[in-house]
């Protein structure tokens, strides 16, 4: 009787097992995770790759702000207004649990910046007399302490701000653990981060500038753009040369661009001018390519032989890296371009009375296919490794707002999420594995199986 227990137990608990395992792989898509604002508070909440809300994330009593996600973790800041306070947490996406990352007797704290491979983060704590400047891995083992500021009366609406990287003049990331700050003598440093700590190089004596700023680096990190004021306060663009230690000014007629940058190139367009002419300029070059009707979206063609851009009659234009050959390679306007993904296709919509729909379009061979149409005016939001996230407006009588994934696989359809009022996509979380504890269970849930079938063989053999 013992043996015919233990073994209905075993095949029960094992069956169950695999009931939950098959159940586990048949989510093997990314979650979703949104952050959404009410009258009262802001959070995050889940969405299970089906559409399926979740219990969310935050308590309703935290206001998230600056979120991120890393591995398996979501971080945010939490601010209070109420008691001026500020704090810096990680959740983890599948668990709930939260993790205070930044000193606990703080009372300001923000996240400032991540390197490209997300393996440090800048962050600054204090109070409201006196605000550190920190470096801390995203697991908050590692600190280093970078420099310290004194401050009068500081409020958490002034170190709550989109453009705070003044507090500490930090200018950007030129490597994955090297960044640029201007110090309080208006020297231009970079900072190498270690486990053990960090070391500073003297780049340049800015003393004679004002108002910094980092526009863009070249793909080797060894030209870097900077946006200076002189002593009259007339703005101005240079090129640093970090080899050389060079400060090259560009021609000072040159008050407004964007810039993209490519092999040894960097391209900028001038928007000043009609004609919106594109440049390209290096450490010992300066180059005006030909007049462009240029518009948005300035891009390298993949093969690195042209250029590709929107221009003002909304259509797509080519032209070649040495400014020739100017040729539309679109014939149908282009209300916004969004992403490109790992594989060079660029995606962008059409989004008027006539159409209203994703295209997606290959650079190298300009061919493009619908790959949604929608019912009504849409907006894009985000685009992910295997997914396209907008925001739809459905038809009347509904009148609202929704969240629209659309898968880029070929033959896959739309999947409404949500409603999106007052929603922002953070980013796409790792699917859901089976933990380890699990594995373990089942092994052990074999083990008595066939200890259990072995003695009823036993049992029940001549």
């Amino acid at each position: 009787m013992f043996r015919w227990f233990t073994g209905s137990l075993a095949i029960c608990l094992w069956v169950s097992l695999i009931a939950l395992l098959l159940a586990r792989q048949a989510e093997p898509y990314p979650s979703l995770a949104t952050i959404q604002e009410t009258s009262t508070h802001t959070s995050i909440t889940r969405y299970t790759w089906r559409g399926e809300l979740e219990i969310p994330f935050t308590k309703p009593a935290e206001n998230i702000f600056r979120t991120q996600i890393f591995n398996e973790w979501i971080y945010y800041l939490d601010v209070q207004w109420g008691t001026q306070t500020s704090t810096i947490y990680r959740r983890h996406y599948l668990t709930n649990e939260r993790q205070q990352l930044n000193p606990s007797t703080n009372r300001l704290n923000d996240l400032l910046s991540w390197s490209p491979n997300n393996t440090w983060i800048l962050y600054v704590t204090g109070s409201t007399h006196q605000l550190e400047l920190y470096a801390m891995q995203p697991d908050g083992s590692t600190h280093h302490k970078i420099a310290s500021q004194t401050v009068s009366n500081f409020s958490l609406q002034e170190l709550y701000n989109p453009n705070n990287l003044w507090l500490f003049n930090v200018l950007g990331w030129q490597t994955n653990d090297t960044f640029w700050q201007v110090n309080e003598q208006s020297q231009l440093q970079a900072y190498t981060l270690s486990d053990t700590g960090f070391t500073t190089n003297h780049l340049y004596d800015l003393t004679a500038y004002h108002n910094i700023q980092l526009i863009a680096w070249s793909p080797q990190q060894d030209m870097a753009l900077l946006r200076m004021s002189d002593q009259f306060q007339t703005p101005a663009y240079y090129l640093f040369d970090t080899p050389t230690a060079r400060l090259i000014p560009l021609p000072t007629e040159i008050r407004h661009a964007d810039f993209e940058l490519w092999g040894q190139w960097l391209y900028f367009v001038d928007y000043l001018t009609p004609e919106r002419p594109i440049y390209r300029i290096n450490a010992e070059e300066f180059k005006t390519l030909t007049p462009s009707n240029f518009e948005s979206e300035l891009q390298e063609s993949i093969d690195g032989q042209s250029l590709i851009y929107r221009g003002r009659d909304g259509n797509r234009w080519q032209i070649d890296i040495d400014g020739g050959n100017r040729t539309r390679i679109t014939d149908n306007p282009i209300d916004g371009v969004m992403f490109y993904d790992s594989d060079g296709w660029q995606y962008y919509m059409q989004n008027n009375s006539v159409s209203k729909r994703v295209i997606r379009f290959d650079p190298l061979t300009y061919q493009s296919e619908t790959i949604y149409t929608a019912p009504s005016f849409f907006a894009l939001n985000t685009i992910t490794l295997n997914n396209l996230y907008i925001f739809q407006n459905t038809p009347p009588p509904n009148n609202r707002n929704e969240l629209i994934r659309v898968n880029l696989a070929p033959n896959q359809s739309a999947q409404p999420l949500a409603l999106a009022r007052n929603m922002a996509v953070i980013g796409e979380l790792p699917p859901l594995s089976l933990p380890f504890q699990e594995f373990y269970i089942a092994a052990v849930a074999s083990l008595l199986t066939l200890l259990s079938l072995w003695q009823f063989n036993q049992a029940h053999t001549p």
